[in-house]
């Protein structure tokens, strides 16, 4: 047995010192070789991070569109990630997708080290920190339609939120940390009471479905939500994939009603939708290539953002609301400035 053992020891040495880690070294210092599933802003608006189909973090110079560090540990393509409120801890979520590899997992990560913190398992995209950084919701998995709230400091869990009858694609808290919202494949959203897990309201209203050439139905899907900075509006988008028929709208909070619906992105599906800090503008995300900005008070458009070759999986606002930053499927970043609709930058990372 101990010959056996000491013969694998050997042959592991041999076949290590003979493997070409190069790839790896050069995959910290490029950019994606993946889709861009999800991007955000740090705080204080110097840093990007991204998460992708190459099952990668890595966090950016916005000034520079250099990669400062690559994260390393996800077996399947990252779908969500989020800077925590102090800017020194990433979180990520992935859902699981890939053959014959592990289960939904969520990971917190110290950005001065690149260093994993704590893992947790079970928990899936999409993820968000609470505005005080003591506590982050993920979802439950790919085949479950709930959420969960943990505790950083323990990491476990509090609740889990109840509700939805098909997979839960979104999470945002709101910016007293006290309600959370939910999109899901269900075609509804809901808001939630963080402290006891209770249902506060459904905002939902009659979508079209969709019947294939062979008689199945397709119902739409809600695939992102965002809170106004108040707390008094949400946004929202739903489609039905892969045929689009997307629906945007905005909704007031307190009474659970529609306010507006948006009309663009004809025959696409919007991905991912934002607000701007000051809560005067829409930002939208579609499988048109195209970013739009939107006046959140007259429903109308103010610009297009084009310079994508595919699916605009994620968008973002700058802390002070003045760039943009987007992530596709063409495995690329850009950064754009909001006043002008011009692309500052393409994030590659490094040439050489």
């Amino acid at each position: 047995m101990k010959k056996i053992k000491n013969s694998l020891i050997v042959l592991f040495i041999l076949l290590f010192n003979t493997m070409d880690t190069s790839n790896v070294f050069a995959q910290d210092l490029l950019g994606h070789t993946g889709g861009v599933e999800s991007v955000a802003f740090s705080p204080d608006g110097k840093q990007i991070v991204s998460g992708s189909w190459d099952d990668t973090i890595k966090l950016w110079d916005a000034s520079t569109g250099q990669v400062i560090r690559t994260f390393f540990g996800h077996r399947s393509r990252v779908e969500s990630v989020a800077f925590s409120p102090d800017g020194k801890q990433i979180l990520s979520g992935t859902r699981g997708w890939s053959f014959l590899r592990t289960n939904s997992i969520t990971k917190l990560w110290d950005i001065a080290t690149g260093q994993e913190i704590m893992s947790f398992s079970g928990c899936s995209a999409p993820v968000a920190f609470s505005p005080d950084g003591s506590h982050i919701v993920s979802g439950s998995g790919n085949s479950e339609n709930t959420f969960k709230l943990l505790d950083l400091t323990t990491g476990q869990i509090i609740r889990t939120f109840s509700g939805h009858t098909a997979r839960v694609n979104s999470l945002v808290f709101s910016s007293d940390g006290s309600q959370i919202i939910s999109g899901s494949s269900d075609d509804t959203i809901k808001l939630w009471d963080v402290n006891t897990g209770i249902e506060i309201k459904t905002f939902s209203t009659p979508s079209n479905t969709v019947i294939d050439n062979t008689g199945r139905e397709y119902r739409p899907a809600v695939t992102s939500v965002a809170f106004s900075s108040d707390g008094r509006q949400i946004f929202s988008s739903s489609g039905v994939p892969p045929w689009g028929r997307n629906t945007l709208k905005l909704w007031d909070v307190v009474a659970g009603i529609e306010i507006r619906r948006f009309f663009d992105h004809p025959g696409s599906i919007v991905w991912s939708v934002a607000f701007s800090p000051d809560g005067r503008q829409l930002l939208t995300g579609s499988s048109d290539n195209v970013i739009k900005l939107w006046d959140a008070a007259t429903g109308q458009e103010i610009r297009t953002f084009s310079g994508h070759t595919s699916d605009v999986r994620s968008v973002s606002f700058s802390p002070d609301g003045r760039h943009i930053v987007s992530g596709s499927m063409d495995e690329s970043i850009k950064l754009w400035d909001v006043a002008t609709g011009q692309e500052i930058r393409t994030f590659h990372g490094h040439s050489d």
